[in-house]
Protein backbone atom coordinates (compact mmCIF):
# COMPACT_ATOMS: atom_id res chain seq x y z
CA UNK A 1 0.00 0.00 0.00
CA UNK A 2 1.44 3.35 -1.09
CA UNK A 3 0.26 5.39 1.91
CA UNK A 4 -0.70 3.35 4.95
CA UNK A 5 -1.25 6.39 7.21
CA UNK A 6 -3.72 7.93 4.73
CA UNK A 7 -5.63 4.63 4.44
CA UNK A 8 -5.94 4.27 8.22
CA UNK A 9 -7.03 7.91 8.63
CA UNK A 10 -9.90 7.28 6.23
CA UNK A 11 -11.07 4.38 8.39
CA UNK A 12 -11.24 6.65 11.44
CA UNK A 13 -14.21 8.47 9.92
CA UNK A 14 -16.06 5.27 8.99
CA UNK A 15 -16.66 1.92 10.62
CA UNK A 16 -17.61 -1.50 9.30
CA UNK A 17 -21.19 -2.64 10.08
CA UNK A 18 -22.08 -6.28 10.77
CA UNK A 19 -23.66 -6.52 7.33
CA UNK A 20 -20.40 -5.48 5.72
CA UNK A 21 -21.67 -2.05 4.73
CA UNK A 22 -19.59 1.02 5.55
CA UNK A 23 -21.43 3.51 7.75
CA UNK A 24 -20.46 6.86 9.15
CA UNK A 25 -18.82 7.21 12.55
CA UNK A 26 -21.33 9.74 13.88
CA UNK A 27 -19.32 11.01 16.84
CA UNK A 28 -16.22 11.59 14.71
CA UNK A 29 -18.28 13.26 12.03
CA UNK A 30 -19.85 15.60 14.58
CA UNK A 31 -16.39 16.63 15.78
CA UNK A 32 -15.26 17.05 12.18
CA UNK A 33 -18.27 19.24 11.37
CA UNK A 34 -17.60 21.54 14.35
CA UNK A 35 -13.90 21.83 13.49
CA UNK A 36 -14.65 22.42 9.80
CA UNK A 37 -17.18 25.15 10.69
CA UNK A 38 -14.65 26.82 12.98
CA UNK A 39 -11.93 26.82 10.31
CA UNK A 40 -14.36 28.10 7.67
CA UNK A 41 -15.66 30.88 9.91
CA UNK A 42 -12.12 31.90 10.86
CA UNK A 43 -11.02 32.05 7.23
CA UNK A 44 -14.10 34.09 6.26
CA UNK A 45 -13.29 36.59 9.03
CA UNK A 46 -9.66 36.89 7.93
CA UNK A 47 -10.53 37.23 4.23
CA UNK A 48 -13.21 39.86 4.89
CA UNK A 49 -10.91 41.80 7.23
CA UNK A 50 -8.10 41.99 4.69
CA UNK A 51 -10.43 42.72 1.76
CA UNK A 52 -12.28 45.50 3.60
CA UNK A 53 -9.07 47.09 4.90
CA UNK A 54 -7.44 47.02 1.46
CA UNK A 55 -10.63 48.35 -0.12
CA UNK A 56 -10.91 51.12 2.45
CA UNK A 57 -7.28 52.21 2.02
CA UNK A 58 -7.51 52.01 -1.77
CA UNK A 59 -10.67 54.14 -1.89
CA UNK A 60 -9.27 56.87 0.37
CA UNK A 61 -5.91 56.94 -1.39
CA UNK A 62 -7.49 56.98 -4.85
CA UNK A 63 -9.66 59.95 -3.82
CA UNK A 64 -6.67 61.83 -2.43
CA UNK A 65 -4.74 61.16 -5.61
CA UNK A 66 -7.72 62.09 -7.74
CA UNK A 67 -7.60 65.59 -6.27
CA UNK A 68 -3.83 66.07 -6.31
CA UNK A 69 -2.08 63.21 -8.11
CA UNK A 70 0.53 60.93 -6.57
CA UNK A 71 3.09 63.76 -6.81
CA UNK A 72 2.78 67.54 -6.87
CA UNK A 73 5.53 69.55 -8.56
CA UNK A 74 5.70 73.21 -7.51
CA UNK A 75 8.08 76.08 -6.87
CA UNK A 76 9.97 75.20 -3.70
CA UNK A 77 10.25 78.83 -2.50
CA UNK A 78 8.09 79.66 0.58
CA UNK A 79 5.10 81.92 0.08
CA UNK A 80 2.13 83.30 2.01
CA UNK A 81 -1.44 82.03 1.83
CA UNK A 82 -2.65 84.47 -0.83
CA UNK A 83 0.44 84.46 -3.01
CA UNK A 84 1.30 81.64 -5.38
CA UNK A 85 4.70 81.28 -6.97
CA UNK A 86 4.54 79.91 -10.46
CA UNK A 87 6.44 77.01 -11.93
CA UNK A 88 7.11 76.38 -15.59
CA UNK A 89 8.26 73.14 -17.22
CA UNK A 90 9.00 73.09 -20.92
CA UNK A 91 7.29 70.62 -23.26
CA UNK A 92 10.44 68.53 -23.79
CA UNK A 93 10.83 67.96 -20.02
CA UNK A 94 7.15 67.05 -19.71
CA UNK A 95 7.62 64.51 -22.51
CA UNK A 96 10.60 63.04 -20.61
CA UNK A 97 8.56 62.88 -17.41
CA UNK A 98 5.87 60.89 -19.21
CA UNK A 99 8.52 58.38 -20.31
CA UNK A 100 9.42 57.52 -16.70
CA UNK A 101 8.14 54.03 -15.77
CA UNK A 102 4.81 54.14 -13.86
CA UNK A 103 4.11 57.78 -14.84
CA UNK A 104 0.77 57.98 -16.68
CA UNK A 105 -0.14 61.71 -16.63
CA UNK A 106 1.46 65.10 -16.08
CA UNK A 107 -1.29 67.71 -15.56
CA UNK A 108 -0.76 71.49 -15.39
CA UNK A 109 -2.82 73.08 -12.58
CA UNK A 110 -3.39 76.65 -11.41
CA UNK A 111 -4.98 77.29 -8.00
CA UNK A 112 -6.45 80.51 -6.65
CA UNK A 113 -8.55 81.27 -3.53
CA UNK A 114 -11.99 82.64 -4.28
CA UNK A 115 -15.32 83.55 -2.67
CA UNK A 116 -18.61 82.20 -4.01
CA UNK A 117 -21.41 84.65 -3.34
CA UNK A 118 -25.16 84.38 -3.83
CA UNK A 119 -27.95 86.75 -2.78
CA UNK A 120 -28.20 85.12 0.64
CA UNK A 121 -25.00 83.13 1.23
CA UNK A 122 -21.24 83.37 0.91
CA UNK A 123 -18.59 80.65 1.02
CA UNK A 124 -14.82 80.45 0.53
CA UNK A 125 -13.35 77.96 -1.95
CA UNK A 126 -10.30 77.19 -4.06
CA UNK A 127 -10.57 77.57 -7.81
CA UNK A 128 -8.56 74.77 -9.43
CA UNK A 129 -7.82 75.50 -13.05
CA UNK A 130 -7.02 72.63 -15.43
CA UNK A 131 -6.16 72.56 -19.12
CA UNK A 132 -7.56 70.72 -22.13
CA UNK A 133 -5.31 67.69 -21.49
CA UNK A 134 -6.68 67.08 -17.99
CA UNK A 135 -8.20 63.64 -17.42
CA UNK A 136 -11.66 64.09 -15.87
CA UNK A 137 -12.21 60.35 -15.29
CA UNK A 138 -11.92 60.82 -11.50
CA UNK A 139 -14.65 63.48 -11.39
CA UNK A 140 -16.79 61.58 -13.90
CA UNK A 141 -16.77 58.65 -11.49
CA UNK A 142 -18.27 60.78 -8.71
CA UNK A 143 -20.47 63.07 -10.82
CA UNK A 144 -24.00 63.27 -9.40
CA UNK A 145 -25.52 65.70 -11.88
CA UNK A 146 -24.48 67.25 -15.16
CA UNK A 147 -21.06 66.82 -16.77
CA UNK A 148 -17.46 68.03 -16.65
CA UNK A 149 -16.43 71.29 -18.40
CA UNK A 150 -15.64 71.26 -22.13
CA UNK A 151 -12.15 72.78 -22.00
CA UNK A 152 -10.54 73.39 -25.39
CA UNK A 153 -7.05 74.45 -26.44
CA UNK A 154 -8.28 77.46 -28.43
CA UNK A 155 -10.60 79.46 -26.18
CA UNK A 156 -11.40 80.03 -22.50
CA UNK A 157 -14.16 77.83 -21.08
CA UNK A 158 -16.63 79.57 -18.75
CA UNK A 159 -17.93 76.36 -17.15
CA UNK A 160 -17.28 75.01 -13.66
CA UNK A 161 -18.13 72.03 -11.49
CA UNK A 162 -18.54 72.11 -7.72
CA UNK A 163 -19.34 69.60 -4.98
CA UNK A 164 -22.79 68.64 -3.76
CA UNK A 165 -21.85 70.05 -0.37
CA UNK A 166 -21.17 73.53 -1.78
CA UNK A 167 -24.21 73.40 -4.07
CA UNK A 168 -26.53 72.58 -1.16
CA UNK A 169 -24.99 75.14 1.18
CA UNK A 170 -25.22 77.96 -1.40
CA UNK A 171 -28.47 76.68 -2.99
CA UNK A 172 -26.86 76.59 -6.43
CA UNK A 173 -28.67 75.03 -9.37
CA UNK A 174 -27.30 73.21 -12.38
CA UNK A 175 -26.86 75.24 -15.61
CA UNK A 176 -27.17 78.52 -13.67
CA UNK A 177 -24.55 81.27 -13.38
CA UNK A 178 -22.27 81.36 -10.35
CA UNK A 179 -20.42 84.50 -9.24
CA UNK A 180 -16.83 84.02 -8.04
CA UNK A 181 -14.98 86.90 -6.34
CA UNK A 182 -11.18 87.11 -6.03
CA UNK A 183 -9.25 89.02 -3.37
CA UNK A 184 -7.14 91.35 -5.48
CA UNK A 185 -6.50 95.07 -5.72
CA UNK A 186 -9.01 95.93 -6.95
CA UNK A 187 -11.24 92.89 -6.23
CA UNK A 188 -12.28 91.03 -9.37
CA UNK A 189 -15.25 88.87 -10.29
CA UNK A 190 -16.01 86.08 -12.75
CA UNK A 191 -19.46 84.86 -13.83
CA UNK A 192 -19.25 81.15 -14.69
CA UNK A 193 -21.84 78.53 -15.56
CA UNK A 194 -22.37 75.55 -13.24
CA UNK A 195 -22.46 72.44 -15.47
CA UNK A 196 -21.74 69.62 -13.00
CA UNK A 197 -22.06 68.61 -9.35
CA UNK A 198 -19.81 65.91 -7.88
CA UNK A 199 -19.48 64.17 -4.51
CA UNK A 200 -16.43 62.11 -3.56
CA UNK A 201 -17.18 61.79 0.16
CA UNK A 202 -13.92 63.48 1.23
CA UNK A 203 -15.65 66.34 3.01
CA UNK A 204 -12.56 68.50 3.50
CA UNK A 205 -11.82 68.39 -0.23
CA UNK A 206 -15.39 68.51 -1.51
CA UNK A 207 -16.13 71.76 0.29
CA UNK A 208 -12.94 73.34 -1.06
CA UNK A 209 -12.41 72.61 -4.76
CA UNK A 210 -14.13 74.33 -7.69
CA UNK A 211 -12.89 73.01 -11.03
CA UNK A 212 -12.61 75.39 -14.00
CA UNK A 213 -10.45 76.37 -16.98
CA UNK A 214 -6.81 77.06 -16.10
CA UNK A 215 -6.84 80.24 -18.23
CA UNK A 216 -9.06 82.04 -15.69
CA UNK A 217 -6.36 81.83 -13.02
CA UNK A 218 -3.65 82.79 -15.50
CA UNK A 219 -5.60 85.86 -16.67
CA UNK A 220 -6.45 86.96 -13.13
CA UNK A 221 -2.79 86.78 -12.09
CA UNK A 222 -1.35 88.07 -15.38
CA UNK A 223 0.63 84.87 -15.84
CA UNK A 224 2.11 83.70 -19.10
CA UNK A 225 0.59 80.72 -20.90
CA UNK A 226 3.32 78.39 -19.60
CA UNK A 227 3.10 79.54 -15.97
CA UNK A 228 1.06 77.43 -13.54
CA UNK A 229 0.79 76.82 -9.79
CA UNK A 230 1.88 73.19 -9.97
CA UNK A 231 1.96 70.00 -11.99
CA UNK A 232 0.12 66.90 -10.80
CA UNK A 233 1.85 63.65 -11.71
CA UNK A 234 -0.24 60.49 -11.79
CA UNK A 235 1.30 57.02 -11.66
CA UNK A 236 -0.02 53.55 -12.33
CA UNK A 237 0.84 52.42 -8.79
CA UNK A 238 -0.77 53.19 -5.43
CA UNK A 239 2.13 51.61 -3.52
CA UNK A 240 4.00 54.15 -1.40
CA UNK A 241 7.44 52.64 -2.01
CA UNK A 242 6.87 52.55 -5.78
CA UNK A 243 5.56 56.13 -5.85
CA UNK A 244 8.57 57.42 -3.88
CA UNK A 245 10.97 55.48 -6.11
CA UNK A 246 9.31 57.13 -9.13
CA UNK A 247 9.60 60.49 -7.37
CA UNK A 248 13.39 60.13 -7.32
CA UNK A 249 13.41 59.81 -11.11
CA UNK A 250 11.03 62.77 -11.44
CA UNK A 251 13.25 65.03 -9.33
CA UNK A 252 16.22 64.38 -11.62
CA UNK A 253 14.38 65.97 -14.55
CA UNK A 254 12.86 68.98 -12.81
CA UNK A 255 14.27 72.52 -13.28
CA UNK A 256 16.36 74.03 -10.48
CA UNK A 257 13.48 76.07 -9.00
CA UNK A 258 10.99 73.17 -8.79
CA UNK A 259 10.55 70.28 -6.39
CA UNK A 260 8.06 67.45 -5.96
CA UNK A 261 6.20 66.17 -2.92
CA UNK A 262 4.33 62.87 -2.76
CA UNK A 263 0.72 62.64 -1.65
CA UNK A 264 1.97 60.55 1.31
CA UNK A 265 4.04 63.51 2.54
CA UNK A 266 1.49 66.19 1.63
CA UNK A 267 -1.32 64.60 3.67
CA UNK A 268 0.50 62.75 6.50
CA UNK A 269 -2.46 62.92 8.92
CA UNK A 270 -4.77 60.98 6.59
CA UNK A 271 -2.06 58.51 5.56
CA UNK A 272 -1.06 57.83 9.19
CA UNK A 273 -4.73 57.35 10.08
CA UNK A 274 -5.00 54.74 7.32
CA UNK A 275 -1.90 52.98 8.64
CA UNK A 276 -3.52 52.73 12.07
CA UNK A 277 -6.27 50.62 10.50
CA UNK A 278 -3.68 47.86 10.03
CA UNK A 279 -3.65 47.42 13.81
CA UNK A 280 -7.35 46.49 13.76
CA UNK A 281 -6.72 43.75 11.22
CA UNK A 282 -3.73 42.46 13.19
CA UNK A 283 -5.85 42.19 16.35
CA UNK A 284 -8.64 40.40 14.45
CA UNK A 285 -6.10 38.08 12.82
CA UNK A 286 -4.54 37.20 16.19
CA UNK A 287 -7.94 36.52 17.80
CA UNK A 288 -9.15 34.39 14.88
CA UNK A 289 -5.93 32.34 14.83
CA UNK A 290 -6.15 31.82 18.60
CA UNK A 291 -9.81 30.72 18.49
CA UNK A 292 -9.25 28.50 15.46
CA UNK A 293 -6.17 26.96 17.05
CA UNK A 294 -8.07 26.08 20.22
CA UNK A 295 -10.90 24.66 18.12
CA UNK A 296 -8.62 22.49 15.98
CA UNK A 297 -6.52 21.28 18.92
CA UNK A 298 -9.66 20.32 20.84
CA UNK A 299 -11.10 18.49 17.82
CA UNK A 300 -7.94 16.48 17.26
CA UNK A 301 -7.50 15.66 20.95
CA UNK A 302 -11.09 14.37 21.14
CA UNK A 303 -10.51 12.30 18.00
CA UNK A 304 -7.33 10.86 19.50
CA UNK A 305 -9.17 10.10 22.73
CA UNK A 306 -11.99 8.33 20.88
CA UNK A 307 -9.48 6.25 18.94
CA UNK A 308 -7.13 5.41 21.81
CA UNK A 309 -7.83 1.68 21.37
CA UNK A 310 -6.98 1.97 17.66
CA UNK A 311 -3.69 3.67 18.60
CA UNK A 312 -2.90 0.83 21.01
CA UNK A 313 -3.59 -1.82 18.33
CA UNK A 314 -1.41 0.00 15.78
CA UNK A 315 1.46 0.34 18.26
CA UNK A 316 1.16 -3.32 19.35
CA UNK A 317 1.41 -4.32 15.68
CA UNK A 318 4.69 -2.41 15.43
CA UNK A 319 3.54 0.97 14.12
CA UNK A 320 5.91 3.78 15.02
CA UNK A 321 4.85 7.01 16.72
CA UNK A 322 5.58 8.85 13.47
CA UNK A 323 3.20 6.63 11.51
CA UNK A 324 0.41 7.03 14.07
CA UNK A 325 0.94 10.82 14.15
CA UNK A 326 0.67 10.90 10.35
CA UNK A 327 -2.66 9.06 10.58
CA UNK A 328 -4.19 11.82 12.66
CA UNK A 329 -2.43 14.61 10.77
CA UNK A 330 -4.01 13.31 7.56
CA UNK A 331 -7.35 13.38 9.31
CA UNK A 332 -6.72 16.94 10.52
CA UNK A 333 -5.49 18.00 7.07
CA UNK A 334 -8.82 16.90 5.61
CA UNK A 335 -10.61 19.05 8.16
CA UNK A 336 -8.48 22.04 7.20
CA UNK A 337 -9.11 21.37 3.50
CA UNK A 338 -12.88 21.16 3.97
CA UNK A 339 -12.87 24.25 6.18
CA UNK A 340 -10.90 26.24 3.61
CA UNK A 341 -13.17 25.08 0.78
CA UNK A 342 -16.30 26.17 2.65
CA UNK A 343 -14.58 29.35 3.87
CA UNK A 344 -13.49 30.31 0.36
CA UNK A 345 -16.94 29.76 -1.08
CA UNK A 346 -18.60 31.87 1.63
CA UNK A 347 -15.85 34.49 1.96
CA UNK A 348 -15.25 35.12 -1.74
CA UNK A 349 -19.00 35.05 -2.35
CA UNK A 350 -19.64 37.71 0.32
CA UNK A 351 -16.77 39.84 -1.02
CA UNK A 352 -18.09 39.72 -4.58
CA UNK A 353 -21.66 40.46 -3.49
CA UNK A 354 -20.53 43.50 -1.48
CA UNK A 355 -18.19 44.70 -4.23
CA UNK A 356 -20.82 44.69 -6.97
CA UNK A 357 -24.09 45.22 -5.08
CA UNK A 358 -22.98 47.39 -2.09
CA UNK A 359 -25.24 45.54 0.35
CA UNK A 360 -23.70 47.06 3.50
CA UNK A 361 -23.96 50.88 3.63
CA UNK A 362 -21.81 53.34 5.58
CA UNK A 363 -22.25 56.85 6.92
CA UNK A 364 -20.37 58.85 4.28
CA UNK A 365 -19.75 61.77 6.63
CA UNK A 366 -17.81 59.51 9.02
CA UNK A 367 -16.14 57.01 6.65
CA UNK A 368 -15.67 59.10 3.44
CA UNK A 369 -17.71 56.58 1.45
CA UNK A 370 -21.31 55.40 1.29
CA UNK A 371 -20.71 51.63 1.41
CA UNK A 372 -18.19 49.09 2.72
CA UNK A 373 -15.42 48.89 0.08
CA UNK A 374 -13.87 45.61 -1.03
CA UNK A 375 -10.45 45.12 -2.62
CA UNK A 376 -10.04 41.40 -3.36
CA UNK A 377 -6.50 40.64 -4.55
CA UNK A 378 -5.63 37.24 -6.02
CA UNK A 379 -2.20 37.40 -4.35
CA UNK A 380 -3.64 38.18 -0.91
CA UNK A 381 -6.16 35.37 -1.43
CA UNK A 382 -3.38 32.89 -2.26
CA UNK A 383 -1.20 34.00 0.67
CA UNK A 384 -4.13 33.69 3.10
CA UNK A 385 -4.92 30.17 1.89
CA UNK A 386 -1.33 28.95 1.97
CA UNK A 387 -0.71 30.69 5.30
CA UNK A 388 -3.82 29.11 6.84
CA UNK A 389 -2.69 25.63 5.77
CA UNK A 390 0.84 26.09 7.12
CA UNK A 391 -0.27 27.63 10.44
CA UNK A 392 -2.95 24.95 10.88
CA UNK A 393 -0.50 22.09 10.36
CA UNK A 394 2.01 23.65 12.76
CA UNK A 395 -0.72 24.06 15.38
CA UNK A 396 -1.91 20.48 14.87
CA UNK A 397 1.56 19.12 15.66
CA UNK A 398 0.89 20.01 19.32
CA UNK A 399 -1.96 17.54 19.97
CA UNK A 400 -0.31 14.99 17.67
CA UNK A 401 2.64 14.82 20.10
CA UNK A 402 0.23 13.35 22.70
CA UNK A 403 0.33 10.10 20.72
CA UNK A 404 3.97 9.60 21.76
CA UNK A 405 2.98 9.30 25.41
CA UNK A 406 0.23 6.71 24.84
CA UNK A 407 1.25 3.26 26.04
CA UNK A 408 -0.01 0.32 23.88
CA UNK A 409 -0.95 -1.73 26.99
CA UNK A 410 -2.97 1.09 28.60
CA UNK A 411 -4.51 1.99 25.24
CA UNK A 412 -5.82 -1.59 24.73
CA UNK A 413 -7.39 -1.49 28.20
CA UNK A 414 -8.90 1.99 27.59
CA UNK A 415 -12.69 2.17 27.62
Amino acid sequence: MKNLSLFISQKIITKQASSGAVVSNKSTQAISAIATAGIALGFVMILLSFSILQGFKHEIESKLMGFSGQMIVSNYAPTNALETRTVSIDSSTIAQLKQIPNVTQVNAVANMPCIIKTNTDIEGALLKGVDANYDFSFFNKYMLKGRTPYISKDSTCNEIIISQQLAQKLKLQLNKNVFLYFVQNPPRMRKLKLVGIYQTGLEEFDKLFVIADLRHVQHLNNWKNNEVSSYEIMTSSYNEATVKATQVNVNRLLPFDASSVSVYDKYPQIINWLRLQDVNVQVILLLVILISAINMIAALLITILENTTTIGILKSLGASNTLVRKVFLWFAFKLVGKGLLVGNIIGVGLCLMQKYFHLIPLDQASYYMSYVPIQLSIWVWLVLNVGTIIISLIILLIPAMVITSISPLRALRFQ
